[in-house]
């Protein structure tokens, strides 16, 4: 009898255990099933921000608080004649010229220490010659609110100054001939 009644209970616990394991288990598969649809979720976002970026046409980069260079986009690549391995890792000082280094890394500090986005004039040299931008740097921030990097958007306004300039030519002629006509 005593025999018999162990195995009862023995028997009731196991039976216990075994649901117990079902519904860890259950629990488990859904737990599963919602971190592959997050995952799947954030590939998805990840692939649109990406090719947002890469079919930019600005350069977009983004360094973190050393200055170096933790992702920049296609454009970036093809303006510089770069790849991503040429350009990830490295400083302004690595890839561009001394002074333009200098000053594209004061402009990140200044952005930082402001702690918000500005907007600087900077020139780059490209294979046609130096091309004037303007830099829109901001930090980008930890859900804390402290700064992790500095992203750069680069719009290039090197035709509009060109534009500029042949405007304030063809207006200084227009006024040298007014000035002859009324001489005459």
């Amino acid at each position: 009898e005593a025999i018999r009644q162990l195995n009862e209970t023995l028997e009731q616990r196991v039976v216990e255990r075994t649901s117990e394991l079902g519904r860890s288990n259950e629990r488990l598969r859904a737990e599963i099933a919602e971190r592959n649809a997050v995952e799947l979720s954030l590939s998805e976002s990840q692939g649109r921000l990406q090719g947002m970026l890469d079919h930019s046409p600005n350069l977009i980069f983004m360094k973190d608080l050393q200055g170096r260079y933790v992702d920049a986009n296609k454009q970036f690549e093809r303006t510089f004649h770069l790849t991503r391995q040429d350009i990830i890792g490295k400083t302004d000082h690595d890839i561009f010229q001394p002074e333009q280094a200098a000053a594209y890394r004061a402009n990140d500090l200044e952005a930082l220490k402001a702690g918000r986005s500005l907007q600087f004039e900077e020139v780059a040299l490209h294979d046609d010659g130096l091309h004037t931008s303007i830099v829109s740097k901001f930090p980008l921030r930890q859900l804390d609110g402290a700064p992790y990097a500095i992203c750069g958007i680069v719009t290039d306004i090197t035709e509009w100054r060109r534009a500029e300039q042949t405007l304030r030519q063809k207006q200084r002629e227009l006024q040298q001939s007014q000035v002859q006509l009324q001489d005459l």
